[in-house]
């Protein structure tokens, strides 16, 4: 049973709120940049179904980082046809939060970054710089390998899901990389690993908890691990 995870709440007092993972078709090969963080969701299909209070607690390991990295992300407002969702991502000591302004399609359409003073303007990069952190993503994708369905922990939650295995390449050596798909959660990776040929875990991905709260007005400068630093 996975363990349960202390996720950080982070919002203001004044509200108004992992690239594509590799396609899960076993005919498929996806192309290096369809490989990225488990954790983001496939655009326009997740979005349809976030509402507010959503949120999705990924957890990232693996050699690729010298620490262990939790990101959360919560919708928090909707302004219009804009979601209003907030990113904490939490690593080692440090914790980075973004306020990102996206379309139901995932068009990112402002960031700010959340401060103890409030809401501070960043850019787009901003945002594309702090899901990097949560992406390992190989020099070429060789091989679907195949699909074999199974069952999965979410948390508490057991869900019927698929595994997809790819052979990929970086640097001058091999790897496996799966990804884990459920059709109880539409639109978005729940899971992903690159092993290498000498059975040294690279990156792994897992969703670890989901689910739909109230947002908290919590200050973020009383959270004991932030650290105002950018992604």
């Amino acid at each position: 049973m996975t363990a349960k995870v202390t996720r950080a709440k982070v919002v203001s007092a004044k509200l108004p709120a992992a690239s594509p993972v590799a396609k899960a078709a076993a005919a498929e090969v996806p192309s290096p940049a369809e490989v990225a963080s488990a954790g983001e969701q496939t655009a326009g299909s997740a979005s349809l179904a976030r509402k507010l209070g959503d949120f999705h607690v990924y957890q990232y390991g693996g050699t690729f980082a010298k620490h262990p990295v939790t990101l959360t992300e919560q919708v928090v407002a909707r302004e219009g046809d804009v979601l209003v969702v907030d990113f904490v991502l939490e690593d080692g000591d440090k914790m980075s939060a973004l306020r990102v302004r996206m379309k139901d399609d995932n068009e990112v359409v402002a960031v700010a970054r959340i401060t103890a003073a409030g809401e501070v303007p960043a850019a787009v990069a901003d945002y594309d710089a702090l899901m990097q952190r949560t992406q390992f993503v190989p020099d070429s994708n060789d091989q679907a390998l195949g699909t074999d369905h199974t069952s999965c922990l979410v948390g508490d939650e057991q869900v019927e899901c698929d595994v997809t295995t790819y052979m990929v390449t970086y640097g001058s050596k091999q790897a496996k990389l799966t990804i884990t798909r459920s059709s109880r959660i539409p639109g978005r990776d729940i899971g992903g690993d690159v092993v290498g040929e000498n059975g040294k875990v690279l990156y792994s991905a897992r969703l670890v908890e989901r689910g739909n709260e109230p947002p908290v007005v919590e200050a973020l400068a009383k959270l004991d691990r932030f650290s105002p630093t950018g992604p």
